[in-house]
């Protein structure tokens, strides 16, 4: 049987925690932007103009888990953002087709961390129903398929960019162990762990060296053709080593002393 993590558990409970939280926040009000200075007129223009161009995010509820949409702020550079859009846009991604096996558009620099990226949107992608329950990490199966058919609204397309973008950060985060930034993440903050292809990329990257570490795999095998696993699998391969090292220690030692 599967060792049960205690602080996994722990951060089940917290995830499950944002999630319900999130839920009964309503977003801010337009007329919020519109607090300034009475007295100065061009603030007071600026401003309203500006809450006014401002689009409402959508926000719903998924039918799979108790989670909301959630749209991430990062639009520009060489990001995870960018080049899903860019890629649906261009009708790149296929039915049945995994995003980690899509070339990426030539003008993306970094194209093996890219692919990085790509890989944990299909982990993502492919949760099982009790994996995204247990970690509270929004769906994005309704969102991936909107990007592979691209046939819908454009603001549909940019929100499901958005959600699947914060699963990604916050299932990263998840692997990683960081209770904290991952609530920041879920509930909408400013992390210092963003999308850039360059920072994500290399922070899958080591994550795949820990399951080829746990695996026992040769320290020459390709980390972009290592299947992303959950983090409880990790801990069970990682116990299985230690408890296979030390019963061969054991046995060392018995034989020395022989």
């Amino acid at each position: 049987r599967p060792r049960t993590d205690p602080s996994t558990d722990d951060l089940s409970h917290q995830m499950r925690s944002v999630a319900i939280d999130t839920a009964q926040a309503r977003p801010p009000a337009a007329a919020d932007a519109q607090l300034v200075r009475d007295d100065n007129p061009r603030m007071r223009t600026s401003t309203a103009a500006a809450a006014a161009a401002a689009p409402s995010l959508p926000i719903r509820s998924s039918h799979r888990s108790n989670t909301l949409q959630l749209v991430s702020s990062t639009a520009s550079g060489n990001t995870l953002t960018r080049v899903l859009k860019q890629m649906a846009d261009d009708k790149s991604f296929k039915p049945d087709v995994k995003f980690a096996k899509t070339r990426p558009p030539n003008d993306f620099a970094e194209k093996s961390k890219l692919k990085h990226c790509l890989a944990l949107v299909d982990y993502v992608n492919e949760r099982s129903d009790a994996e995204i329950e247990r970690s509270g990490i929004p769906d994005v199966r309704e969102e991936v398929v909107t990007l592979r058919s691209n046939s819908g609204e454009r603001v549909n397309v940019l929100n499901a960019v958005g959600k699947i973008v914060t699963s990604c950060l916050a299932q990263m985060l998840w692997f990683e162990g960081k209770a904290n930034e991952l609530e920041t993440t879920l509930r909408g903050g400013s992390s210092k762990f963003t999308d850039s292809a360059t920072g994500l990329g290399k922070r899958v990257a080591e994550y795949r060296k820990r399951i080829r570490i746990a695996k026992g795999l040769p320290p020459d095998s390709k980390l972009v053709d290592l299947k992303l696993i959950s983090v409880e699998k990790v801990k069970e391969f990682e116990d299985n080593r230690a408890q296979a090292q030390a019963r061969e220690d054991g046995n060392r030692l018995l034989t020395d002393f022989a």
